[in-house]
């Protein structure tokens, strides 16, 4: 097309503006929410894991305690493509018994749709030099500590687990 045509075109679309016979609101500003600081109404809320399409699935009531233990920290278990991934915190009263064990079961996983695909071993963090060699987590859904030893300065042996596996 040439340049005229153009500009020709340009000047038939602005001159549907003079068609218009509603009148523009003066108060334009105060119909819309201003771009700086805007006021909201009604219930807003963050951007979920659904929001992005990720699939991440909180699956963490399907890990319980085992007898004897207790929670210490908020337990967190998350389903996210074929992984599970577990932040897990647990705090028993020490015995003498307990540390005369190889193995002391802490967890079960209730849904055996979360059991890894083999047996799972992950490191463990602890709390005033309370040690254990791993994790294991079992392919039946037991999570165990390995060679747990009770060294802190209080009556309690505490155990973290943070770590993922495949299911």
């Amino acid at each position: 097309m040439s340049r005229a045509r153009d500009l020709a075109d340009a000047g038939s679309k602005a001159n549907f503006l003079d068609n218009v016979t509603a009148n523009i609101p003066a108060d334009v500003d105060g119909t819309y929410a201003p771009k700086a600081s805007p006021t909201f109404t009604g219930t807003v809320s963050g951007v979920t894991p659904a929001h992005l399409g990720l699939g991440v699935t909180d699956i963490t009531s399907s890990f319980a305690l085992n007898s004897n233990w207790s929670a210490w920290i908020t337990d967190k278990c998350f389903l996210f493509n074929g992984f599970v991934f577990v932040q897990l915190n647990a705090y028993i009263a020490s015995t003498s018994s307990h540390w005369n064990s190889t193995t002391m079961g802490i967890y079960t996983i209730s849904d055996s749709n979360y059991y890894p695909a083999y047996e799972a071993s992950l490191p463990t963090t602890s709390y005033q030099d309370d040690i254990a060699q791993r994790v294991q987590i079992t392919t039946g859904g037991v999570i165990n500590i390995k060679y747990p030893r009770e060294a802190g300065s209080d009556a309690n042996y505490h155990v973290i687990v943070n770590g993922w596996y495949r299911i």
